[in-house]
């Protein structure tokens, strides 16, 4: 910050300038007596004060400071006492420091300097001629007295415009600071109201060349908005600083997990609304790593346990299977209904396969193989395995790319994987003649662009009780299902750093959509002599 030198001490500073003002007119014990005699009466103070501000308020900028009605009348009363003091005295200290009040009272509400001057003159005016018929040496006390209040005005309008000018630089200093730091900062007035809001949080948040939340509620998540208040109200009245945890929504209605401390904060000046601070830490990354390695943890103990079972279930069903290849060659010409019970054995012997499988599949940590692909082409490959499925139950499918859709950087196996099992899904939900549309289009975020895939499906939809357990492992409605399908999709896609979510309306249809990352951006270069 800039710094300045003062120009002169402040009139606590100087506990003798009114004196030396005093003594520099002229003004004595014998003039503060004069006047005292020559206090005027009330329809002349009442003149006085209605000429003051019919001069005050033909200036716009002043009309927009001092306001309706009701300020105007609270200062008409004001400037009353003030004339009546003027004359009744007594001329000390104290009322040095009252002049010195409202003086410091009209810059901060921001009445200009000239504006005041000019009605000064007016008061002058009036009271010289109220004045008139009285002895000289009054009316010459009356002009020692204004001399004095006009030079305390000129000097607690330069003292608290320098302290103004200060306070300004430092608030600027402050916010550079503020807006620049690596945490959320938010200053929050008792009304709820966003004073201010730093350009981390705008732009972690997506708020970065947009509109700014006007209110904190705008940024908590509607089931939370309550008890996070609850816990920032004491705060304005003295109460010690809190710490709680929460969730913020982003622009685009994505939640990020946060830890929010409250601190009391003064304000800046008196126009300012009391306001607590909020130093807001993003939390989610450290929360999403903490349940990677909770995850991991649950799945290294469920893969030492499915380990063993497989162990345990592989021999004997490859024991079973051989036994039942044997027998099935052993028999020259089988009937039927020998040839139907050697059918369903042959696929239950294929399901238990596919379940142990799929359990292991489960298990395994997943570790991407990252490629730069045309996402229509996944969705072409996805859809040719499970044309003969869709022409076996007459569904229609439909496919839809936008414009703006380019490449993407993942792993094309994964998502293949994922976009087959939706499909699948699709497919299986909708009666006969039925429909399933794919969606694919490009989406903008703080954290980059991404594309969304989406399939819709008009099927039955998803019972409400069913939808929060969909992706439980072993959850199933399927008959034959594993319920495992949907939680290795949600895998997949978390492993990307995507996102996941089910819209579903029973009887109407079910839509599901995940966001994965594009990072074109940070896929590693092609060494140069790649072909």
């Amino acid at each position: 910050m800039t710094s300045r030198a003062r120009t002169s001490l402040s009139p606590v500073e100087r506990p003798n300038f009114f004196r030396d003002l005093l003594d520099h007119v002229g003004f004595g014990a014998a003039d503060s007596a004069r006047l005292a005699a020559a206090v005027p009466d009330e329809p002349t103070i009442r003149r006085v004060v209605e000429r003051f501000y019919d001069d005050l308020l033909r200036y716009e900028e002043t009309r927009r400071v001092i306001g309706g009605g009701e300020q105007v009348a609270r200062m008409k009363g004001t400037l009353r006492d003030w004339v009546v003091s003027l004359f009744a005295g007594p001329h000390d200290e104290a009322y040095f420091e009252r002049r010195c009040r409202i003086g410091r009272r009209h810059v901060q509400i921001g009445l200009e300097e000239h504006s005041m001057f000019t009605a000064m003159a007016v008061i002058r005016d009036e009271l010289g001629v109220a004045l008139e018929v009285a002895p000289p040496a009054t009316l010459r006390a009356l002009h020692k007295i204004l001399d004095v209040e006009l030079a305390v005005m000129v000097e607690t309008y330069r003292e608290e415009r320098f302290e103004i000018d200060v306070l300004r630089e430092s608030e600027r200093t402050y916010r550079d600071l503020i807006d620049n730091a690596p945490e959320l900062i938010l200053a929050v007035d008792r009304e709820g109201r966003i004073q201010h809001i730093n350009r981390t949080a705008l732009d972690l948040l997506g708020h970065a060349g947009g509109p700014a939340p006007e209110r904190l509620s705008d940024l908590v998540v509607g089931n939370d908005r309550e008890r996070v208040w609850a816990a920032i109200r004491p705060v304005f009245d003295g109460a010690a600083d809190v710490e709680l945890e929460t969730r913020f929504l982003e622009r685009t209605g994505a939640e990020r997990d946060v830890v929010v401390k409250v601190a009391g904060l003064a304000p800046s000046s008196v126009r300012a609304e009391p306001s607590v601070r909020l130093f807001v830490q993003d939390v989610t990354e450290a929360r999403r790593l903490a349940r990677q390695v909770e995850e991991k943890r649950r799945l290294a103990a469920i893969g030492q346990m499915v380990a063993g079972i497989a162990h345990e279930i592989r021999t004997p069903l490859q024991v079973i299977t051989t036994g039942v290849a044997s027998l099935v060659e052993s028999i020259e010409a089988p009937g039927p209904s020998l040839e139907r019970e050697i059918a369903r054995t042959q696929e239950g012997l294929r399901r238990v396969r596919g379940f142990i499988q799929e359990i292991l599949d489960y298990s395994k940590e997943i570790h991407l193989d990252r490629l730069e692909f045309e996402p229509a082409t996944l969705v072409g490959s996805a859809l040719a395995d499970l044309a003969e499925e869709a022409e076996r139950l007459n569904v229609r499918v439909a496919t839809r790319f936008r414009p703006d859709v380019g490449r993407i950087f993942a792993d094309p196996f994964r998502i293949k994987q994922v976009l087959v099992n939706l499909l699948q899904n699709a497919i299986e939900a909708v009666a006969r003649g039925g429909s399933v549309d794919v969606d694919v289009r490009a989406v903008a975020g703080p954290g980059g662009p991404s594309i969304e895939f989406a399939v819709r499906d008009d099927g039955r939809g998803i019972p409400e009780s069913d939808r929060s357990r969909i992706f439980l492992p072993f959850f199933t409605t399927k008959p034959r299902g594993t319920g495992l399908g949907l939680p290795i999709v949600q895998r997949i896609v978390h492993a990307h750093g995507g996102h996941i979510e089910v819209e579903s309306r029973p009887g109407r249809g079910t839509t599901v959509r995940f966001r994965i990352p594009a990072n074109i951006e940070s896929r590693p270069p092609c060494p140069a002599n790649a072909s």
